[in-house]
């Protein structure tokens, strides 16, 4: 796999610490650290049919035991690929919905299609 078909390569945390809170206070009242994204995420995506495994897939948790860590070496970046892309389509499509929740926690439908 080419490195720029990743695009994260090289991309450390204080990276994404900084981009993540110079957006949230340019855009937002309040900031926001990527473990409030990591759990939208894992909320939200059992929401839409997106299922714990992929969903474990995207934030790096699909290895989680001895013999997963040592043996399977795979990359899943395919898989990783195909989630993120249904992920998009849905904060696309819902942006709005989501900006007008007053308590951030809207009801959204389980038959949301990605």
């Amino acid at each position: 796999m080419k490195s720029y078909e990743k695009p994260t390569i090289g991309f450390n945390r204080h990276h994404w610490k900084t981009q993540i809170r110079n957006f949230a206070e340019k855009y937002f009242d309040e900031t926001f650290t990527m473990r409030d994204i990591r759990r939208t995420f894992k909320t939200l995506g059992g929401e839409i049919k997106i299922s714990k495994n992929e969903r474990d897939i995207v934030q790096y948790h699909v290895n989680s035991d001895i013999s997963d860590k040592h043996y399977d070496k795979y990359d899943y970046f395919s898989e990783r690929k195909s989630v993120t892309m249904r992920w998009e389509y849905y904060l696309n499509n819902n942006a709005q919905q989501i900006i007008n929740t007053n308590d951030g926690q809207e009801n959204f439908s389980k038959d949301i299609v990605c």
